[in-house]
């Protein structure tokens, strides 16, 4: 099933297996270890590291995200947030990118919204700067 979501083969070099970049990324996200410290079973450490920046730029995290948390009966939602402080580097990047990033006297802080079902599993996930109430975006994660 997700197969067919992710990116589809381009023209250049042979595709990578996706189970296996998959795995190395879920072993990254899982350890919190530095991508040079990848086992070699997964492959090259920058394989997995370029999948892990390219896809969030083409929306292939949410696509994959909302295909899975469709299919999740329930009727009833909890909506609830967490705040995560960023590194003072992580504030001020060139370019003119969009960050989800809030100054407060606690620093540079971005929040992780959720709306999970009845059994506690996510179905929606939105990422805002860390000021933001939590009231302002619980109309849109439950009208998604």
């Amino acid at each position: 099933m997700i197969q067919a979501l992710l990116p589809p083969h381009g023209l250049g070099r042979a595709r990578v297996d996706d189970r296996r970049v998959l795995d190395a990324l879920f072993y990254i996200l899982r350890t919190s270890a530095p991508w040079r410290d990848l086992p070699r079973r997964y492959g090259p450490y920058t394989t997995a590291d370029d999948h892990f920046n390219r896809w969030p730029r083409h929306g292939v995290w949410g696509t994959v995200f909302n295909a899975l948390t469709c299919e999740i009966p329930g009727s009833l939602q909890a909506v609830d947030s967490t705040i995560i402080q960023a590194h003072r580097a992580a504030a001020g990047a060139k370019g003119e990118q969009l960050q989800a990033i809030g100054r407060s006297r606690g620093g540079h802080l971005t929040k992780i919204h959720a709306l999970a079902d009845s059994q506690g599993r996510i179905r929606r996930a939105l990422i805002t700067a860390g000021p933001l109430h939590d009231g302002q975006n619980a109309h849109s994660l439950i009208a998604r």
